[in-house]
């Protein structure tokens, strides 16, 4: 398991932000930002939440380095978002099928085309 200081430094630089920068957001100084860092001074709750939302991390990050555990939504087979992914996915693949027959259906309809008019002008010629 990680300290807090390195899970505080890490969720700054993954929000691209300097010290100064962090410490302006939080409305802290730079020496108190790099002493959290450090583990120099203990954090507490308000500004791990504040530094939470400034980096778009969630306190639960921050404290074990550990992103929380949220449930995709293909894991959840009652989700209604997941029942309209997977109608939209069988429509997808149903239309795939269909443009397939459609396009052997053209093909033949062609080669039908040609052969009557191929009777038809054998018809005129004689």
């Amino acid at each position: 398991m990680t300290n807090i200081g390195e899970n505080l430094i890490l969720a700054r630089k993954r929000a691209l932000l300097s010290q100064a920068q962090l410490g302006e957001l939080m409305s802290r100084g730079t020496r108190s930002i790099i002493h959290y860092e450090k583990g120099e001074r203990s954090a507490p709750f308000e500004v791990i939440e504040r530094w939470a939302e400034v980096t778009g991390v969630t306190v639960e990050e921050l404290r074990t380095g550990n992103k929380p555990e949220i449930p995709t939504i293909t894991e959840n087979t009652n989700n209604p978002t997941k029942i309209m992914l997977d109608r939209l996915e069988k429509l997808a693949r149903e239309i795939e099928t269909l443009n397939r027959e459609n396009s052997h259906l053209k093909k033949a309809n062609k080669k039908l085309t040609r052969q009557i008019n191929a009777l038809i002008g054998a018809e005129k010629d004689s």
